[in-house]
């Protein structure tokens, strides 16, 4: 367990980097989605930064605020303005909605379902098969089934 002080300190360390990576992305969408896109000098302060990103982020569908159709349109204006830019990389992830399957169509994809689908299912049924009180409902069942046949 943290002391008080050094939760603290690494708590504040968060806030300041959550603060610096909103900010980042504020100002990465405020260049790259004017209308005249980026400025020459935007560009070279970006070069000289040589700083690069990859944001990660889960959950655009939970995504709430005015109204839901807005919202989803907000974030996909959003992480295409900040993924225009050289230096930021995103990976998005989402339940399998329309809008965001027809906005970024273009971009590589996976769906995680299709990959972990068989583990999924041989630890359900090893867990179930293993475990007394399915057997037992599986028992009620059948002697329930039985008797209506009869």
């Amino acid at each position: 367990m943290l002391d008080p002080l050094t939760a603290l300190s690494l708590a504040g360390n968060d806030v300041q980097f959550v603060q610096f990576g909103c900010t980042l992305a504020a100002k990465a969408q405020e260049v790259y989605s004017s209308n005249s896109g980026p400025s020459e000098e935007s560009l070279e302060m970006e070069r000289d930064l040589q700083l690069k990103v990859c944001l990660f982020t889960d959950g655009l569908d939970e995504f709430e605020g005015y109204d839901d159709q807005d919202d989803h349109l907000y974030l996909i204006e959003l992480f295409r303005s900040l993924a225009s830019s050289p230096s930021i990389k995103v990976c998005l992830s989402s339940r399998p909605l329309l809008i965001f399957e027809e906005s970024f169509r273009e971009s590589p994809g996976l769906c995680l379902q299709d990959l972990t689908s068989g583990g999924i299912r041989r630890f359900v049924t090893d867990r179930l098969f293993n475990d007394p009180r399915m057997w037992q409902i599986a028992e009620n069942k059948s002697s329930q089934r039985h008797d209506f046949e009869k």
